[in-house]
C-alpha cells in the first residue's frame, strides 16, 4: 500500500495489543500473537513501539474525561 500512493513509512507502532499486571512487572497479551516482528522485517520498517492499555486512561475516556488524564506518556 505504501508503495502504491508513494509515502515514506517512519516506523510502526502496536496498539493496545496487551496490557501490564497491576504489580507492572508482567505484560498480559489480550489478542493472538503478534506478527509485529514478521511485518517490520519483510517491509523493512522501524518498530518504533509498543503501546500498552493503561486501565486509568480508559476509565478517563469513559467517564468523559479524557483531557483531564494526568498520566505517564513515557
Amino acid at each position: 500500500m505504501r508503495n502504491l500512493i508513494k509515502i515514506t513509512v517512519l516506523g510502526l507502532m502496536e496498539n493496545m495489543n496487551y496490557l501490564v499486571s497491576p504489580d507492572y512487572e508482567k505484560e498480559i497479551n489480550l489478542l493472538e500473537e503478534s506478527d509485529l516482528a514478521e511485518i517490520v522485517q519483510k517491509h523493512d520498517i522501524p518498530l518504533t513501539g509498543r503501546l500498552s492499555i493503561d486501565l486509568r486512561l480508559a476509565a478517563a475516556y469513559d467517564a468523559e474525561l479524557i483531557e483531564l488524564f494526568d498520566g505517564n506518556w513515557a
